[in-house]
């Protein structure tokens, strides 16, 4: 009969003796069996424990790409939440320069409206006179408006300042308009 090395050092630990000349007796056959067992059940024990190990440290490398790729996701939302919050005061800044822009055309609308029925009126000219002097005066006037809100804006743009929305509505009540339209009738009643 053939013994494992393992085998001989379970029964010498156990106190086991096993002929090595004769056929083996019931009872040492059961002693033979009981210690193979031990071994199977030693061996798959240490299996077990390896798939075990292998398994937690497979989940404990998932739980660390998990956690890192969460730490990324949290600053990607922080970053695009900053951006967001920007673009949305560039809009609302956008938004208030437009509504600005369409004041200052209304009241240059006005303007001219006014300065070409009083043209109207004085020159007597031809269709054609009327429309060429027309086009003059608004341009005229467009560049005079432009000159006036150019050199209110000036020492704000000097000192590096950006324009805010407050500055650019002084601006525009600080031009006169009424006194604009005053003298480009004037002009075009001395022509």
């Amino acid at each position: 009969m053939l013994i494992s090395d393992e085998e001989r050092r379970l029964m010498e630990k156990e106190g086991v003796k096993l002929p090595s000349h004769y056929p083996l007796t019931k009872l040492e056959e059961r002693e033979l069996k009981r210690i193979r067992r031990k071994i199977r059940n030693k061996i798959s024990a240490q299996d077990s424990r390896k798939r075990k190990k292998e398994y937690v440290d497979g989940l404990e490398e998932r739980v660390k790409k998990c956690t890192e790729e969460n730490v990324n996701l949290l600053k990607r939302i922080k970053l695009l939440e900053t951006r967001n919050h920007n673009l949305c005061s560039q809009l609302r800044k956008i938004q208030t320069l437009l509504s600005t822009k369409n004041k200052l055309n209304s009241r240059l609308h006005s303007a001219t409206a006014n300065n070409t029925g009083a043209t109207g009126a004085t020159s007597g000219g031809s269709a054609s006179n009327l429309l060429n002097n027309n086009q003059v005066q608004s341009s005229t006037c467009l560049m005079v408006l432009c000159l006036s809100l150019a050199l209110i804006l000036a020492p704000n743009l000097q000192s590096g300042g950006s324009i805010s929305p407050d500055a650019m509505g002084e601006a525009l009540s600080e031009l006169n308009l009424p006194a604009l339209e005053k003298s480009v009738q004037h002009s075009t009643s001395g022509e």
